[in-house]
């Protein structure tokens, strides 16, 4: 039986070591676990996933991965950033019934937004010109336009009118003298 014995506490001598690394292993992957939670409440994301997960992929290599999305998110809002000031400032920098509208368009977002989000916004107002703007320009175009036919025409009366005054300036005096004894 003593072999027998030797052989047992052999066997759980290496079981004893299997288990003691599955349960080192249990603790390195649940503190991966704990780690992967705190980034997923970190970005507000929650723990279900609908991707296939990698299974060789290790905590840092998606920490890496992580802080290069977040670099090139920032690499955009900076870009963002730079380009929707000067693209706001042309929309807005002269006074029309565009630059008003627009500017209470973006008076009216929160002021907490992201600039991606005021950058988004600020591409609907400006979509939204064609159905909120144009019309009252081209009413106001429309108007102006028929002010000036009439204009036109009172000018063009005027013209007939003047033309037929006679350009002698004895005829003229007789016709002033004309008027002047019809008066009396």
């Amino acid at each position: 039986m003593s072999a027998h014995e030797k052989k047992a506490k052999q066997e759980g001598s290496v079981l004893a070591a299997e288990v003691g690394l599955l349960e080192s292993l249990e603790a390195l992957l649940n503190g991966e676990i704990n780690a992967l939670v705190a980034i997923l409440e970190e970005l507000g994301l929650s723990e279900s996933t609908s991707r296939e997960p990698e299974p060789n992929l290790s905590l840092d290599e998606l920490r890496s991965r992580l802080n290069r999305a977040r670099a090139q998110v920032e690499n955009s809002e900076n870009v963002v950033r730079r380009r929707h000031g000067p693209i706001r400032d042309q929309l807005i920098g002269q006074a029309s019934s565009v630059a008003e509208y627009i500017q209470q368009s973006l008076d009216a977002l929160p002021a907490d937004m992201t600039p991606m989000g005021r950058a988004a916004e600020l591409c609907t107002i400006y979509a939204g010109l064609r159905r909120q703007v144009l019309p009252n320009v081209i009413n106001d175009v429309t108007t102006i336009l028929n002010q000036v036919r009439q204009f036109r025409g009172v000018i063009t009366r005027f013209e007939g009118a003047y033309a037929q005054i006679p350009t002698n300036p004895h005829a003229t005096t007789s016709l002033t003298s004309g008027v002047a004894s019809r008066n009396s």
